[in-house]
């Protein structure tokens, strides 16, 4: 997708509320330390499901 098309693309319900509501947003504080919390939680969840094995039953 080119840039200029992406910018001109129609926003879904969700993205246009954000838009409308971007004034209203406030930064946090310890914005940093979220974001390292965040992504260390989302990396351990993928290891987690890396890890998970599940067994598939064919049922014949």
């Amino acid at each position: 997708m080119t840039e200029e098309r992406f910018w001109n693309s129609p926003l879904d319900e969700e993205e246009q509320w954000y838009e409308d509501h971007f004034d209203e947003f406030v930064p946090c504080e310890n914005q940093e330390e979220l974001r390292n919390q965040l992504a260390e939680a989302a990396h351990n969840k993928m290891e987690e499901l890396r890890g998970a094995k599940k067994q598939i039953a064919v049922n014949e």
